[in-house]
């Protein structure tokens, strides 16, 4: 996904797999980077929606950085 000025709206049930891994294709975004008009992040920022369900679930040897 690309960084946006919106979040991404995602329900939930992301698994990562045994020997998956979830990266960020453009590096972090500097702490504190806010959008213009509104009193939110900008970037690659997901709104989480699901009240129910976890949102990420990791196996074994798996990452998530950025």
């Amino acid at each position: 996904m690309e960084p946006s000025e919106e979040p991404y709206h995602i329900n939930g049930g992301i698994i990562l797999r045994n020997n998956l891994s979830l990266i960020g294709v453009h590096g972090p975004t500097s702490r504190g980077t806010k959008h213009s008009i509104k009193n939110q992040p900008v970037g690659s920022v997901f709104k989480i929606t699901d009240q129910n369900n976890v949102f990420i679930t990791v196996e074994s040897v798996t990452q998530i950085k950025s």
